[in-house]
């Protein structure tokens, strides 16, 4: 009995299939009114799909000789400078920036990771970035006010030698596609900034 009914369900299902086929062929010659459009999928779709936001991050990708200069709290004191390699590649299907950082800062070894994408949900550019400098998730969120030259992001974060909250502002100045500057201001309470430190990034490849 299960032998025969094991012949029976592979003879049907194709037989089945076969039908259903059929009907579908049948119902499309006869033009009938086409499925509305599920609106939650189409916002899904909309949703996971990279556009014109992510192309924009296509001249960042590659490997960069990055010279770092860090600005000093007191004043008198000269700026210091390191140098290192980021590599940024696309990932996901080129629907994030994977940032790799390898260098020194401030005399010790400096590693970073980080990622950088535009949400099409929240119509905004976020970054996360880690390194081993550090026990915490630096997150910010921007836009490029002038279409893919500059990128300015917003974070904030505690200090930990005062412990105070503070915003600073990243701006990425694309110069050309073998060149690129980041810079980040920290925003005092009077609301003046203050520069922190900046990267010059030149194209290796």
């Amino acid at each position: 009995m299960i032998q025969i009914h094991s012949r029976l369900a592979v003879l049907g299902i194709p037989v089945l299939l076969g039908a259903f086929l059929a009907g579908r062929s049948i119902g499309s010659q006869e033009q009938g009114p086409e499925e509305p459009v599920d609106p939650a999928m189409a916002a899904w779709t909309a949703a996971m799909t990279p556009g014109e936001q992510h192309a924009a991050l296509e001249p960042f990708i590659g490997v960069f000789d990055a010279v770092m200069t860090f600005f000093p709290d007191e004043a008198g004191k000269p700026p210091m400078h390191s140098r290192g390699v980021m590599t940024n590649t696309w990932v996901l299907g080129k629907r994030f920036l994977q940032h790799r950082f390898e260098g020194s800062a401030m005399g010790e070894e400096f590693l970073g990771f980080g990622y950088w994408g535009y949400s099409n949900v929240h119509e905004e550019y976020q970054s996360i970035w880690i390194d081993n400098q550090s026990t915490w998730m630096s997150t910010s969120t921007g836009l490029s006010p002038d279409g893919g030259t500059s990128f300015i992001m917003h974070t904030t974060e505690k200090d930990p030698a005062t412990g105070e909250v503070r915003v600073n502002r990243d701006v990425t100045y694309l110069r050309n596609p073998n060149e690129h500057v980041f810079t980040r201001y920290t925003i005092q309470a009077d609301g003046s900034e203050k520069k922190m430190f900046g990267v010059v990034y030149t194209r290796q490849s």
